[in-house]
């Protein structure tokens, strides 16, 4: 896909959580290895949790085929490998790290945590991949092959004046307008959407996928109604190296801030002060 113009821009965009990571080719790491790992970089991430293991996932293209989890059945004397999140002291931060994924978080979990912007969290990612790369190769660990590459975009979509209730989604996504053939129902009570886009070259070969989800939900602090927008695009790089890596993450980054833009109402784009 080439660049075409500069990205849609806000300046007081609604994300509370990216994410980008990347899945090995073959496992690297055992447990040990892990804690090992989280020795090296303590200091900035000093709080540790143990989490269930994410499935492997892989695009594939084949006629009415999505993608969906690679799912094995295994008879094992020992549970599966947890992952890792190695948390930062202000907890916006993390790493994730599990045999054969690794990938970094940032979270707004407090007001005063401000969206750092993709290139900044991209650069402290590949900040990151690099040094757990280093202890790789010295402790002579199965180096990484990435197979998937993946950015993730959560939005806290808010009233802002512009809608009230849960069955008013058409007012943020417009192309979910109600329109019924009879008139026997009422306004919805609350509305929902998932929709896949595949991502795709000039000659329209398929790269990966994007994932939008929006679902109601409510602020934790006074259940104030609001909707969970979250866009993941996943895919293959087309070649080994750092360089094929990030122009991989750049094109889904790509797709995830326009494909935001063009689903969104003009009167969120408002709301949240767009500039571009």
């Amino acid at each position: 896909m080439k660049p075409s113009g500069p990205l849609p821009e806000f300046k007081s965009p609604p994300v509370v959580e990216v994410a980008v990571s990347i899945q090995f080719k073959a496992p690297v790491l055992t447990g040990p290895s892990q804690i090992l790992w989280w020795s090296q970089v303590r200091e900035k991430f000093p709080k540790l949790e143990q989490v269930p293991p994410l499935p492997r996932m892989v695009e594939t293209f084949e006629p009415h085929r999505s993608s969906t989890p690679q799912i094995t059945l295994q008879v094992s004397k020992t549970p599966p490998t947890p992952r890792i999140l190695m948390v930062e002291q202000s907890e916006a931060e993390l790493i994730q790290v599990q045999q054969d994924r690794f990938g970094y978080n940032w979270r707004k979990l407090k007001p005063e945590h401000t969206y750092p912007r993709y290139l900044s969290i991209r650069n402290e990612f590949v900040k990151q991949l690099t040094a757990f790369e280093q202890f790789l190769a010295s402790e002579h660990l199965e180096k990484i092959v990435p197979t998937q590459c993946e950015v993730m975009y959560v939005n806290q979509i808010f009233k802002e004046g512009v809608w009230q209730q849960h069955g008013e989604l058409h007012k943020v996504i417009p192309s979910v307008t109600p329109h019924l053939s009879e008139n026997f129902l009422p306004a919805p009570e609350s509305m929902q959407f998932l929709f896949n886009y595949l991502i795709v070259n000039e000659e329209q070969k398929p790269l990966g996928r994007l994932y939008v989800s929006v679902e109601p939900s409510f602020r934790a602090s006074d259940m104030e109604p609001i909707f969970l927008m979250s866009l993941v695009a996943r895919g293959a790089p087309r070649s080994e190296g750092l360089e094929e890596l990030l122009r991989t993450l750049d094109m889904e980054h790509e797709y995830i801030v326009r494909g935001f833009t063009t689903l969104t109402s003009p009167e969120m784009h408002k709301a949240w002060r767009r500039i571009l």
